[in-house]
Formats: structure tokens, C-alpha cells, sequence
């Protein structure tokens, strides 16, 4: 019997000091329920979301921060959103930096919603070094996040434009770019989720044991009324399809060698999917449905 696909992404990293303190998003200073909890579980299901203060991270509007359980590791996660009409809700980091880390890496999943289902959010971050008078640029890199609704690793190379080292980093995470709108219908939306914020040497790696090409594959794409699922390893799988906001559309288990899930039922548009197995996640991607 062939051995499912583990797939681990790494973030490893030989350094042991410079890390982003709290970068797993633990530590709050203050936590607090408020309008926008209660809009985060009835719009998207989020689990125990409350608002906050995260320690070591400062922000320009609270309203838009929110801490979850639903988090990559760990007991929590952050959840950067929009509220009513305000966008670009943002969260920044600055520390001392005293090396060249070649990477800025995480875990992140992104829910857009709102009348505009459309956004994207961002970070940017810049290394710089205090030359007496200003901040002179060092590195910077930047990172802009797509529409997913599971955990997935990102990653941030620093382009070096000096060869000295910086003395300190600067990191902004900012959330969607569209407003929520839609006359009270929606409160908040545009749900950026941030876990494992940490500075790397190292690219991240895949791992693989008995690596099996093509374990599953899902077809056509786009597809119309019907989608097929080829489960070329023989062995059960959850097959979870969700809608781009977040909601689930189909859960069940495919164990045959050729699987459908009827589509017709649902609208035109994007479509996320993740299959599970006894070992956990092992594939995700998306659809089109038109």
C-alpha cells in the first residue's frame, strides 16, 4: 500500500536571536468583546474571535483587530479585517535588528467578502540602519495575499540593496482594499488570518515520504455542472468545497477511483478545496465554476 503524501512546511532557521517577538500572536495586552465579535461569527463562522491589544505589535485602529482560536499553531491567531466603510486596517511591528536575514515567513488564509468579493491584502517590510541623521533603506520585501481559506506558508525574500547590516526592522501587515459597504449588510469583511511570524536564512522546503505523483487531482477547471475528483491513491479522503467566502458548499468522503460532486446547484465563480486524510491536509487548490 503506497504511504500518503506528508507535506510540512518548513520555517526553519539556525538563527536563536533577531526573532519577531510575539510572532505567533500569544501574548495580548488587553482583549475585549465588541459589535464586530459577534459580525465575525454570524458572517463568517469564525470561532471565539474577540478584539484586542497584541503585545509588541502597535496599530493605527483597533476596530479591525480580532484575536481567534482558529489559529495555524498554537492557542490563537490574528485576524486583521475591514469594518462598515473603513479599509486598510493594519497592524506594524519595529525592533532593533542586528544581522541579514534573508526571509520574513508565516502562515496566513484570506477570506474576502463584503459587496466587493474582491481584495487583497499585504505586508511590507523594510530593514534600515540610522546612519546619524536618517534611516537609510538596507532591504525591504514585500508580500501581497490571495483568497485562501486554509493555513498556508508565505513567504518574503529581502532584496539588499547595501551591504551593511541593518540595525532595525520594520514590518506592516495591512488587510483588504475595498470597503465593506452594502448598507449595514456587511459589518466587517476581508478576514487576513497572520500565525508564525518569524526572520529566516532559509527558504522554505517541502518534505516528502514516498512522494506519489498526482495522490488526487481535481477536473475540469473551469468547470460547469460537474466536477471530477481522480483519487489515484485508492484510499479514503474528506473532500471539503468552500465559496470565496469562506462557507462551506460540500463536504463527503471520496474513496472510489473516480468521484463527482455536482455543481449545478451553486453560482459562478470561485470555488476553494481542500482533501484530508487520516494524516491531515494533503491538497489544496481551487476551482472556477462558470
Amino acid at each position: 500500500m503506497k504511504k500518503i503524501i506528508t507535506i510540512v512546511f518548513l520555517l526553519s532557521t539556525s538563527l536563536t536571536f533577531g526573532q519577531i517577538k510575539n510572532g505567533s500572536f500569544e501574548m495580548w495586552d488587553s482583549v475585549y468583546t465588541n459589535t464586530y465579535s459577534a459580525d465575525l461569527t454570524s458572517l463568517f463562522g469564525v470561532p471565539n474571535p474577540i478584539g484586542g491589544i497584541i503585545n509588541n505589535w502597535t496599530f493605527d485602529y483597533g476596530y479591525g483587530i480580532s484575536r481567534t482560536t482558529d489559529s495555524y499553531s498554537g492557542n490563537y491567531s490574528l485576524i486583521l479585517h475591514n469594518w462598515y466603510s473603513y479599509a486598510y486596517s493594519g497592524i506594524t511591528y519595529h525592533d532593533s535588528l542586528s544581522y541579514r536575514p534573508q526571509y520574513l515567513q508565516g502562515y496566513f488564509k484570506y477570506i474576502s467578502g463584503g459587496v466587493n468579493g474582491v481584495s487583497q491584502g499585504s505586508a511590507k517590510v523594510t530593514l534600515t540602519k540610522f546612519n546619524g541623521t536618517a534611516n537609510d533603506t538596507i532591504a525591504a520585501g514585500a508580500y501581497q495575499f490571495d483568497s485562501t481559506v486554509s493555513f498556508s506558508s508565505f513567504q518574503i525574500a529581502f532584496n539588499y540593496i547595501s551591504a551593511l547590516n541593518p540595525d532595525s526592522i520594520n514590518i506592516n501587515f495591512i488587510n483588504g482594499n475595498h470597503y465593506c459597504g452594502g448598507g449595514g449588510s456587511y459589518m466587517v469583511c476581508n478576514l487576513l488570518y497572520l500565525d508564525n511570524i518569524t526572520l529566516s536564512s532559509s527558504p522554505l522546503g517541502i518534505s516528502t515520504i514516498n512522494s506519489t505523483d498526482n495522490l488526487v487531482s481535481v477536473f475540469p477547471n473551469p468547470s460547469s455542472n460537474e466536477l471530477t475528483i481522480q483519487n489515484n491513491a485508492a484510499l479514503p479522503f474528506q473532500f471539503i468545497l468552500y465559496n470565496s467566502l469562506g462557507e462551506k458548499c460540500s463536504d463527503k468522503i471520496v474513496s472510489g477511483k473516480t468521484n463527482s460532486i455536482d455543481l449545478s446547484a451553486y453560482s459562478d465563480g470561485i470555488y476553494y478545496y481542500k482533501f484530508i486524510s487520516a494524516n491531515g491536509i494533503i491538497k489544496t487548490g481551487k476551482i472556477m465554476k462558470q
